[in-house]
């Protein structure tokens, strides 16, 4: 892909646009300005770099931390077909936290851990099509399709989380939920 590794980079925001697709040069994988999803590595005060912006505050006058999130994948070849490897990104300068306690920061850590399960549920429904490497066409329609679905998928799930975490209750039914899939998922 002449150096280029294509990504799905999605800024996610709690009341922003469904983010698109964007191309990343293979040398902005790993800068410092992003935390690559890891069961090992939680986020921390420090990853939230940057400042809210006049949209941001303006959406909703109460929100308390913006994590911009996105899904990288690279394709590869396996036995002469076609797959990727998906994972989750944070992007410290574009995710901001006002309220720093520890409720604010485990739910930001959530909205991570929902896109991280959405990266491998695109990776396995890519992969499970076992596409040959010669049919590139086929593979990228493929691709595309799947990530369109996911990817209103994701907004929801994300969407939901933000409404469940009005209540106690609720915000626990939220982490039952990411828990239960990072181990179906094998994430954890």
């Amino acid at each position: 892909m002449n150096g280029t590794i294509l990504c799905l980079a999605i800024r996610f925001l709690c009341f922003g646009p469904i983010p698109a697709v964007e191309k990343y040069p293979l040398n902005s994988l790993y800068t410092g300005d992003t935390v690559v999803w890891s069961p090992t590595y939680k986020l921390s005060f420090e990853d939230f770099k940057g400042a809210p912006k006049a949209e941001d505050t303006t959406k909703r006058i109460d929100t308390s931390a913006v994590s911009s999130t996105g899904i990288r994948y690279h394709i590869k070849h396996d036995h002469n077909k076609m797959k990727i490897e998906a994972y989750a990104i944070f992007l410290k300068r574009q995710s901001w936290i006002r309220n720093r306690t520890e409720d604010v920061l485990e739910h930001e850590r959530g909205h991570f851990d929902i896109t991280m399960i959405y990266a491998r549920k695109l990776e396995n429904m890519v992969n499970n099509q076992e596409i040959e490497v010669g049919k590139k066409k086929t593979f990228y329609d493929f691709l595309d399709a799947s990530y369109e679905k996911l990817r209103l998928e994701w907004k929801i799930k994300q969407d939901e989380f933000d409404r469940e975490a009005t209540t106690k209750e609720g915000e626990q039914e939220g982490f039952k939920w990411i828990n239960e899939q990072l181990n179906l998922l094998m994430l954890k």
